[in-house]
């Protein structure tokens, strides 16, 4: 998450007199997605990236970039990956239900036997593998430590609650294991040694075991704490530990083995620990080094700071020869240079944009919110993460009724009519309104341009419809359905004709609503701006005032004022004229206001907003994964959501 000061564009002439009014050194929060949850895991095996989030995996190929996501199909046990290791051409994978070893280039899963009771994958928040030989792993979890082959679990002496565990480089068979209890040699027989301050470990909990080259001989190192809490290096070589601290000190949040080295991740900076000799001098002014605990000496162990710009919010640290895998929060994975630089490449999914052609955001409160995009299903925010959730079927518009109250408009396939679901309080269940069904007038495969509660309670949906035997064929549209929950109610609206008892004369090519404190309802439609007041339909084009009239949405502010977006710039209306200011003189996409007044705008150059004087820009630089914004939604509580053709964001003013 990034929190920014927005740039300001101002130019051209003055802005009308009236209009919003927003602090004019506004800081925003941006928060961008293309991946509905945190990167938790990642391992390469060959030509392939393995990726685990908070459900599945996929496997990344290399060479074409193609995603398969493995799943029980494939012989995965379980949805939740709590760990991976790589050993060679396999790769072993524990999830919450079992462990499996999968040979890649075979493309065969070996299920291992079922855990003991005591171990408790499925409750397990994550656990450490290491590989321990040919066809083993160690598994380490908060339960203690256990050797894992398709001959069954082996449990080590050791209770303690495991955080890192690494094969031994001395001894066949031998491991090392990083507990919250400290560090523990484990033999061949599975008995534990603690390696206390008296066997040269100064580490009362250890967080990283990782492989680390000290000139010729392969050795350990230990990250943890002592213990007060100080960060403290233990290396262990031939199995004699010796413990350091790191001058100046810098806390590590991650780390992985590297061609030898160590890189660290530090915040959003990367260093390198290697082994420097008579380098550690030479280096001392730009990095940090290794100084005994025992002696104070400075060791020939030295961190230099490698010159990479790390994406936001990483999460894990992957090294494969000369790559870093960097996992994060919310944008997948970046592939990096060892040798620093920025991302050169991403893995990414975008499942939240598939099939994506609008935005709709309905919230019960802050960290409780449903997504819809008009795709397979809607996606619930819980403040940290997405997930797939609704009905089980097209999830076309997410809805927010004045009582908060959450709805959804979903259709069941290729079915010819929608259905309105509510979402059942305190639950994530929906149950479908009783007696409604919505369908286009015309026929066809039902859609929706927008879906809006009026302040009467009533519901307003804009209807589109596509020819069912052209699936990939544009959508028309098709009037108004009024929904009124209180009488089980659909009546649909268009202006087509002379209008019949009951029937307000709406336009039929109607792409977007908005009510006015008047009373008024404003539609954006290709044809112009439309108002209805009184049963009375007035329409503004190319001839009445607009600069185009080609309008694609529509909205009202709480000053009075109305606000349109077109292909050439966004028009405001006055009361009694429509102006185009040339500060918005530019194509928008979408248009929605804040309960502040404020507008935001969805453009080819990012997210905008205007507070009536001047125009400010969320857009690369800050934030944004590509600028290409196509719709933006405001919650009850005035957050922003925006469409991009990339990402799903998040705006908090």
């Amino acid at each position: 998450m990034a929190a920014i000061a927005l740039a300001s564009a101002t130019a051209g002439c003055p802005a009308p007199t009236t209009g919003p009014r927003v602090p004019q050194t506004a800081t925003v929060r941006v928060l961008s997605f293309t991946e509905p949850a945190a990167v938790a895991h990642v391992a390469r095996v060959g030509g392939h990236v393995f990726v685990a989030g908070a459900r599945g995996l996929q496997q990344w190929e290399l060479a074409t970039g193609t995603l398969l996501p493995l799943s029980a199909d494939h012989g995965l046990p379980g949805e939740v990956v709590r760990g991976l290791a790589a050993a060679g051409d396999v790769l072993w994978i524990a999830t919450d239900l079992g462990v499996v070893a999968y040979d890649v280039a075979g493309g065969v899963m070996s299920t291992m036997p079922p855990a003991p009771p005591a171990v408790a994958l499925a409750q397990a928040s994550t656990v450490a593998l290491a590989p321990a030989g040919v066809g083993e792993v160690w598994i380490g979890h908060a339960g203690g430590l256990h050797r894992v082959s398709a001959s069954g679990w082996v449990s080590a002496e050791l209770s303690a609650p495991v955080a890192a565990v690494i094969a031994s480089p001395d001894e066949a068979g031998a491991a090392w294991a990083g507990t919250d209890a400290g560090l523990w040699k484990i033999d061949p027989s599975g008995r534990a040694t603690a390696i206390g301050a008296d066997g040269g470990s100064a580490l009362a909990r250890v967080r990283m075991l990782l492989p680390l080259t000290v000139g010729d001989v392969q050795a350990v190192l230990a990250v943890g704490d002592d213990d007060f809490g100080r960060q403290r290096f233990a290396i262990g070589v031939g199995g004699r530990w010796t413990s350091y601290r790191l001058l100046p000190d810098a806390r590590w949040d991650a780390a992985t083995a590297s061609g030898g080295s160590v890189v660290a991740r530090v915040g959003r900076e990367l260093v390198r620990m290697t082994h420097g000799g008579g380098m550690a001098r030479a280096l001392a002014r730009v990095g940090a080094r290794l100084v005994s605990l025992a002696s104070g000496d400075a060791s020939d162990i030295v961190v230099e700071p490698i010159a990479a710009t790390l994406p936001v919010d990483p999460t894990v640290v992957v090294g494969d020869g000369d790559d870093l895998w960097i996992g994060t929060r919310t944008l997948g994975v970046a592939r990096m240079a060892r040798g620093g630089g920025g991302p050169r490449a991403w893995l990414r999914t975008g499942e939240m944009l598939t099939d994506a052609h609008g935005l709709s955001v309905a919230c019960l409160a802050r960290d409780d919110c449903w997504i819809a995009t008009g795709a397979r299903s809607a996606w619930h925010w819980d403040g940290a993460a997405f997930a797939r959730g609704g009905p089980d079927v097209v999830a076309l518009a997410a809805v927010r009724r004045a009582d908060g109250d959450v709805y959804m408009l979903h259709r069941s396939g290729d079915q010819p009519t929608m259905s309105l679901a509510r979402l059942r309080p305190g639950d994530l269940t929906w149950d479908d309104v009783p007696g409604i069904a919505i369908a286009p007038p015309g026929g066809g495969l039902p859609s929706v341009s927008f879906a809006r509660f009026a302040r009467d309670g009533r519901l307003w949906i804009g209807l589109l419809a596509r020819e069912r035997s052209d699936a990939a064929g544009d959508l028309d549209s098709d009037g108004v359905a009024l929904v009124d929950l209180g009488r089980g109610q659909v009546t649909y609206h268009a202006a087509s004709g002379a209008p019949a008892p009951g029937v307000m004369p709406i336009p039929r090519a109607a792409l977007d609503v908005d009510f006015a404190d008047d009373g008024a309802v404003w539609f954006a439609t290709l044809a112009g701006a439309v108002r209805l007041r009184r049963d009375r339909l007035q329409i503004w084009d190319e001839t009445s005032g607009l600069e185009s009239e080609l309008v694609r949405a529509v909205a009202a502010a709480p000053d009075g004022g109305v606000y349109i977006a077109t292909g050439v710039g966004v028009g405001r209306w006055t009361g009694t004229a429509w102006q185009f200011p040339r500060t918005l003189g530019y194509p928008a996409w979408d248009v929605a206001t804040g309960p502040d007044g404020a507008l935001w705008l969805a453009t080819a150059r990012g997210v905008a907003v205007y507070d009536g004087d001047r125009l400010r820009r969320i857009d690369m630089r800050r934030g944004l994964i590509d600028n290409q914004v196509l719709d933006v939604a405001v919650d009850h509580v005035g957050r922003v959501w925006a469409r991009t053709e990339q990402s799903l964001v998040l705006v908090t003013p």
